[in-house]
């Protein structure tokens, strides 16, 4: 026998994304990238199509955070995570900037690790995407503490660095 009481549950999710704010927000992170790049940890035009495939998961929504993880032989790994804010919480904005990329060992290696959100309506098309553009999916997190650098964001939207590790 059926209950005669029917309940129903909806979850309603306000997003402050546009492309617009995703753009104004790269450009920070942008920045940041050409900082490695110049400090010789990755090269300018693999920094650039990181920016780009960043940009694209952020319009997709499909993008929980992100990593650029510097490595190399013989020293303990460090990272600079940006988690991603599109509930208006974000109300400060801070200029690119803070790390000296060149105090880093010699022989740093920068790489990228994303971590996708697997409820975005869009990520079939992103995974696709990804998988044309060469990425990979077995990529790891550097974990630890994160202490908070800073946030790039425009009208509520945008991302927060932290500092993985000892800088």
């Amino acid at each position: 026998m059926s209950s005669p009481f029917v309940s129903t549950a909806t979850r309603t999710a306000t997003t402050t994304m546009t492309a617009a704010r995703v753009r104004t927000v790269m450009l920070e992170v942008a920045a940041d990238f050409t900082g490695v790049a110049v400090a010789g940890h990755a090269a300018y035009d693999k920094c650039m199509e990181w920016n780009t495939d960043l940009s694209f998961l952020l319009e997709k929504e499909a993008l929980r955070n992100f990593q650029i993880q510097f490595t190399c032989d013989g020293h303990t790994p460090v990272a600079l995570e940006y988690t991603v804010s599109a509930d208006g919480t974000l109300q400060s904005s801070d200029k690119a900037g803070g790390i000296d990329y060149f105090a880093l060992p010699k022989g740093t290696r920068a790489s990228l690790y994303v971590s996708l959100n697997y409820e975005s309506q869009h990520i079939e098309t992103v995974k696709t995407y990804l998988r044309d553009h060469g990425w990979g999916f077995n990529g790891q997190a550097i974990s630890g503490t994160g202490t908070k650098d800073r946030v790039y964001s425009t009208d509520g939207y945008g991302v927060t660095r932290n500092k993985i590790g000892t800088w």
